[in-house]
């Protein structure tokens, strides 16, 4: 039995054509964007991009948040405290941020090397402190490996205090003792006198 095929006629002929050739531009376009996708990633050009445009949208809405006055942050629910961070979360949702290579191996050693630091300086504390907010010596290692990567750092542009800072000065030290004081300072004085 044999099969007769007819001859596609000459316009048949060039659809089939335009349809190769579309196929064969998406392939080149799917590998083009694959190769501009693992250019970005190894040398982190995207990444710098996505930095420029979310330092731009940062200053610009920390701007536009100061020239506003308290009434206004009032109602919209700002604090004159909270304006860097609200600029910040506006800057990271119009530019999230883009992996690379590098990027990703720096923020592996820069984490780890705050989980260090976290780590010595809750070492450093007496037994009091620690059990102070609810941790022993054995507990740090276990404290400090559970605590997220988002939680060392508020974000890429914010910069975190030290533990340092948080611990109670000895100035502070006597300014709670004396509101602690239940008799007030000028009859503590008095009595002395008496």
């Amino acid at each position: 039995m044999t099969v007769a095929f007819n001859k596609p006629s000459s316009s048949e002929m060039l659809a089939i054509q335009a349809n190769a050739q579309r196929l064969q531009s998406d392939a080149i376009a799917k590998l083009i964007g694959k190769f501009a996708h693992a250019v970005s990633y190894l040398t982190g050009l995207g990444a710098v991009a996505a930095f420029i445009k979310r330092s731009f949208i940062y200053y610009k809405t920390l701007g536009e948040l100061h020239d506003l006055d308290d009434r206004i942050l009032r109602d919209i629910g700002v604090s004159v405290g909270e304006m860097e961070f609200t600029a910040v979360k506006a800057s990271m949702a119009e530019a999230p941020k883009v992996p690379y290579f590098l990027g990703d191996a720096l923020a592996y050693l820069v984490q780890a090397r705050r989980r260090q630091s976290t780590r010595r300086q809750l070492m450093a504390l007496d037994n009091h402190i620690l059990s102070d907010i609810g941790l022993t010596r054995g507990d740090i290692n276990a404290a400090v490996g559970s605590v997220q990567d988002d939680d060392l750092v508020r974000s890429d542009i914010a910069v975190t205090k030290p533990l340092d800072s948080l611990l109670v000065k000895p100035e502070s030290d006597k300014l709670q003792a004396a509101n602690c004081n239940p008799l007030p300072q000028a009859d503590s004085a008095a009595e002395k006198a008496a």
